[in-house]
């Protein structure tokens, strides 16, 4: 527990870079915390800092607890300006699934979000085909992962969900286990990379076999991909 405690490192909630604007040129990053030994809503997930790091490039982050992700995505879909807005998701643990369970919800509103990044991801539920890209960041066996492969809702979305191992470079290997990965910077890098292109959210390409299925959206298809 003390290896763990020198390891979690966090921005209080009161020390959080102001939250920008909504912006349709740069986005929205939803981010969901995992459980922790104390509670689901403990800065000592990473979360907070990793939500920082991202106001401070100007690109709004709303941090949300895991139970909270069906209000989270109810109020996305009562307003019709953010249908204009991309949007980007990121959990972890535990606030995987409930970040998978919100895309799934706006899949119903036909709302797309350009891409999902989870980590460790604990019990997660089918990837829907609202999500451009879908990926899972987990530690290779023996270093105490918890986490459970993601997979496509249905196989024509199987080519955008990616399962890749994760392990931060430069950190010593004892104290990298799944309670621990997401307070580390190289993590939060790597993330950042992700799901941002310099300061705005990253948009993606719309697969032509399932752009159909997001008809009616009313958010129109990016133009340029990702080169990540």
């Amino acid at each position: 527990m003390a290896l763990l405690a020198g390891c979690a490192t966090g921005v209080p909630p009161s020390d959080l870079a102001m939250n920008p604007p909504v912006s349709r040129t740069k986005g929205i990053v939803f981010l969901f915390t995992g459980l922790t030994f104390s509670s689901e809503d403990s800065f000592g997930t990473g979360t907070h800092t990793l939500a920082d790091n991202i106001r401070r490039l100007g690109v709004r982050a709303e941090i949300n607890q895991p139970s909270t992700w069906e209000s989270v995505a109810d109020w996305v879909i009562a307003d019709p300006g953010l249908r204009q807005v991309p949007l980007a998701v990121y959990g972890y643990s535990y606030g995987a699934q409930a970040a998978l369970r919100f895309t799934e919800r706006l899949a119903q509103a036909s709302i797309p979000v350009q891409t999902v990044v989870v980590l460790e991801a604990f019990r997660p539920v089918p990837v829907p085909c609202n999500v451009i890209k879908a990926i899972h960041l987990y530690l290779s066996d023996g270093s105490f992962s918890q986490a459970t492969p993601i997979a496509p809702a249905q196989p024509e979305c199987g080519r955008v969900v990616l399962n890749r191992r994760y392990y931060p470079l430069g950190v010593f290997p004892l104290v990298v286990n799944h309670w621990s990965v997401s307070t580390f910077d190289a993590l939060h890098r790597e993330v950042l990379h992700l799901l941002l292109d310099a300061d705005r959210v990253r948009t993606r390409v719309l697969d032509p076999i399932i752009s159909p299925m997001l008809t009616g959206s009313g958010v129109p298809s990016p133009t340029t991909a990702a080169a990540d």
